[in-house]
């Protein structure tokens, strides 16, 4: 049996019509969750992957509920979503398990399972075979960019019960893309690339090519916008504009995109003032202006009115700082990834607290002022590569 093994495609339409054309060299396709962002675009994902008439093995990621995947996978007759459930295909075994393991932090949205109703769902895991979950075992491509681990201590304890041959996961992006065998099993992250085996399961897994469906130099800030063009804000529901899709990334949003005007009210911004220094920030960034002009295209405009004539000073240091700020090491995480992993963790913040970043990437010194400024949390003292940070009181 050949498998295609893939996972935390995220709205990207490109990818999903790669999983297809990979298809035909395979006998089973199993997909480890996080088809859509934030419950958006799920059936468009779907409905290119429909194209395949290979059985496909899906579980939910965190960005779309077991209910939603099974109701768009109507009509699609090879198409099999467990969840606590399994299935025999071509004699092998498989059972799923979807959602995020533990809790995630992201809120209401995300569908998510603690460790108690993980280890219940996991209690019929058959010995052998082939365990599908979204989130990793403890322990094992379970790290994030930002060096936590992240795994699930039932799936960790399901493995060593159950012993499957092969476990296969995703939704710890860091560890995306990777392999690792733990004693009878073969885990693996798979990423949305994906990885296939060229010989009968799961003896080993080979990364396919890249796909070639962009150009080499496009970058991040580009994919997200063309991943997320046309979907709808997370909070009013309004189709948000390419736009403002863009800003969303350039906020550290990209995983709940937003209009700008629900951007500026999570912000407590003015909505002409955010737009401002948005505009002046991708003009000053290269990979961001790129992206924002494709998506003045998209949008069938530009709004050079709101360009300001010169670009903004940079944000002046405030005085003081705490000595017991929470460190993180950021390493060389730039564009997007970066401000949304601080986003995610001032959140989790008490209001005042601070942080300490680490964040060698060349662009940090534009980057984090200016995302400071626009979000409102005070930047207490910057000396490249060292950026401390409060969390803004409201």
């Amino acid at each position: 049996m050949k498998l295609l093994l893939f996972s935390d495609l995220h709205s990207d339409l490109s990818a999903a019509r790669d999983v297809v054309r990979r298809a035909a060299a395979v006998d089973v396709i199993v997909c480890a969750g996080d088809l859509c962002n934030a419950h958006q675009q799920l059936g468009r994902v779907v409905e290119i992957l429909k194209a395949t008439d290979k059985p496909t093995v899906l579980v939910a990621g965190n960005n779309e509920t077991t209910d939603e995947l099974a109701e768009v996978c109507r009509g699609w007759p090879t198409a099999v979503v467990l969840h606590g459930t399994g299935v025999e295909i071509l004699g092998v075994p498989f059972f799923g398990v979807g959602g995020g393991i533990p809790v995630t932090p992201f809120g209401d949205w995300s569908y998510d399972f603690d460790e108690a109703e993980a280890e219940a769902l996991l209690a019929d895991c058959p010995t052998g075979g082939v365990l599908v979950t979204h989130s990793p075992p403890s322990g094992v491509l379970d790290v994030s960019s930002s060096g936590r681990s992240l795994g699930s201590s039932a799936i960790r304890q399901a493995m060593e019960r159950c012993r499957p041959k092969l476990l296969v996961c995703g939704h710890i992006h860091g560890s995306g893309g990777q392999q690792e065998r733990v004693g009878d099993t073969l885990v693996v992250n798979a990423g949305p690339l994906g990885w296939w085996s060229r010989s009968d399961y799961p003896e080993s897994m080979t990364e396919p090519e890249p796909a070639d469906e962009f150009d080499d130099d496009d970058s991040l800030p580009l994919r997200e916008l063309r991943r997320l063009a046309g979907g709808r804000c997370i909070e009013c529901g309004t189709r948000y504009s390419a736009r403002d899709a863009v800003g969303s990334v350039a906020l550290g949003f990209k995983s709940a995109p937003r209009c700008h005007a629900c951007l500026s009210r999570r912000l407590g911004r003015d909505a002409e003032e955010l737009r401002a220094e948005l505009i002046a920030y991708v003009h000053r960034r290269e990979c961001f202006l790129k992206a924002w002009r494709e998506a003045e295209r998209m949008d069938g405009g530009t709004e050079p009115a709101l360009v300001p004539p010169f670009p903004l000073p940079p944000l002046p240091p405030e005085e003081g700082g705490t000595s017991n700020a929470i460190l993180w090491n950021a390493g060389g995480l730039g564009c997007g990834e970066l401000v949304m992993e601080l986003r995610l963790r001032l959140a989790a913040m008490s209001p005042g607290g601070e942080i300490e970043v680490t964040a060698t990437d060349p662009a940090a010194p534009e980057d984090i002022p200016s995302w400071c400024r626009m979000t409102g949390h005070p930047l207490v003292t910057a000396t490249h590569p060292r950026y401390l940070i409060r969390r803004k009181e409201k």
